[in-house]
């Protein structure tokens, strides 16, 4: 066989696994996160030099994929009509004990390197509108940060991408300040 003929295969092969094993996890009724956690390439594919890592992966394909068999609705009541994402912030910025804390709580789960959190965190006090500058310049150093730790070049380039948007946005709340 020739490798285009090789390359082929193994994308036939490795698409066949991923509809599959999301039309299982679905006919499962499992979240997106449960499914994400869920399904892993066979080690044959893993380690194939034709279908390594370039462009997409697999966490990118299992998200499109569920979110295409899936449609907007992820089956969570909460979900189906919503508060404001404002008012959800507002409420639970309130409930931690203000922004101030909240701030604070971000810098310490930075520090101890749990960037996800951290981001949640900022992302509450964007929504509700307050501390924006920090929140944005806070947000934009964390993104920095974590694209540090991929290998893969598209979600290097995305985190650096959205680190210059959220630095600028913050830089443009310090010129109307």
């Amino acid at each position: 066989q020739t490798l285009i003929v090789k390359k082929l295969d193994s994308m036939i092969d490795y698409f066949d696994f991923l509809h599959e094993s999301i039309a299982r996890e679905m006919n499962n009724n499992s979240s997106l996160e449960e499914t994400l956690h869920s399904i892993k390439l066979p080690a044959d594919m893993k380690t194939n030099p034709l279908l390594q890592e370039r462009y997409g992966s697999l966490q990118f394909n299992l998200r499109g994929l569920y979110h295409r068999y899936s449609g907007w609705f992820d089956q969570n009541g909460t979900h189906l009509n919503p508060v404001s994402s404002k008012e959800r912030a507002q409420s639970f910025i309130e409930d931690m004990g203000g922004d101030e804390k909240v701030l604070q709580q971000s810098r310490e789960l930075e520090q101890n390197k749990n960037y996800k959190l951290a981001l949640e965190y900022l992302d509450l006090l964007i929504s509700a509108e307050t501390k924006l500058k920090d929140a944005h310049q806070a947000k934009s150093e964390i993104l920095m940060e974590m694209s540090k730790h991929y290998k893969h070049p598209i979600t290097i380039n995305i985190y650096k991408r959205l680190a210059n948007m959220e630095r600028n946005k913050a830089a443009e709340i310090a010129k109307e300040g």
